[in-house]
């Protein structure tokens, strides 16, 4: 016992609050609707990020983004010597949903001729973008543990079929505010 092997630690952990994985439904009807829209087509919008985990000791980063959604994994474009703040001006993509339950994003700083730097990670949990359908707020990406900035995407999510359009009540049609009035045109 004179030579204890250490144990490798990872380079990187995502932090608690931003994994987790959706938890088994408890009511049966949930489930149903968890089945019907867990497919349909995911959008992700990349705008641009504000990091705070610098990977260069000189000159600036060159950030991309790579997102993994089961086995599809696209890459954006390199934003060579845009430092803490690069700007993808919108880039799309596009991904199929089937019964994924995470979208993992991972931020890096590309390297000529070593391996590439993580600069952060995070992950977009399918089940909170299929009840809200949209999501515009930044996202925090973590590196060891500690939050290394944050990345800014747009998500929308399309489920197969459409999304559903919610119940009116009344005869007023979609505008319940607006009052018969037969001299007005609505």
């Amino acid at each position: 016992k004179l030579f204890k092997k250490k144990k490798k630690k990872k380079k990187y952990l995502f932090s608690d609050e931003n994994i987790s994985l959706p938890s088994k439904p408890k009511n049966p009807l949930s489930s149903l609707v968890h089945i019907q829209m867990s497919k349909g087509t995911l959008t992700a919008v990349l705008h641009q990020a504000n990091l705070t985990r610098d990977t260069e000791l000189i000159g600036s980063m060159d950030p991309f983004v790579l997102f993994i959604f089961g086995k599809d994994k696209q890459k954006s474009k390199v934003l060579n010597s845009a430092g803490k703040n690069p700007k993808w001006g919108g880039q799309t993509f596009t991904f199929q949903v089937n019964d994924e339950e995470a979208l993992n994003i991972e931020v890096y700083d590309e390297e000529n001729m070593k391996k590439n730097k993580l600069i952060g990670v995070t992950q977009l949990r399918m089940d909170k973008i299929m009840q809200e359908y949209t999501r515009k707020d930044p996202l925090p990406i973590f590196y060891d543990k500690k939050e290394s900035g944050k990345i800014f995407i747009d998500f929308t999510f399309e489920p197969v079929g459409g999304i559903p359009k919610p119940q009116s009540t009344g005869s007023q049609g979609s505008n319940p505010g607006l009052q018969q009035n037969p001299g007005i045109m609505q």
